[in-house]
């Protein structure tokens, strides 16, 4: 039987300026749940990944003309698995 994750929701504190940041997260490098998101907003993310081993889970901000912001990475293990909702807080100010 094969582990299977669920990515719930994503909750911003603070964007970069005062504009709306277009974020996504990538599940071992493949570009998924595109959202834009607000200060004090929670957008749902409601994705579901199979797991083997690890994933590593980055969180970017799309930055047109610029690279794209890099926030953080967290990896999931699959021995995780079982232990119910795990909530994770992301402080990265990767953005310039």
């Amino acid at each position: 039987m094969s582990t299977v994750v669920r990515l719930i929701k994503l909750s911003c504190e603070q964007t970069e300026d005062e504009a709306t940041d277009e974020i996504y997260i990538n599940w071992n490098g493949e570009r998924l749940a595109e959202r834009e998101i607000n200060t004090g907003e929670t957008v749902i993310i409601e994705e579901y990944r199979p797991i083997a081993g690890e994933a590593l889970v980055d969180l970017q901000e799309y930055d047109w003309p610029d690279d794209d912001d890099f926030l953080e990475r967290i990896i999931i293990q699959e021995s995780e698995a079982d232990q119910g909702e795990k909530y994770q807080t992301i402080n990265g100010d990767g953005a310039s």
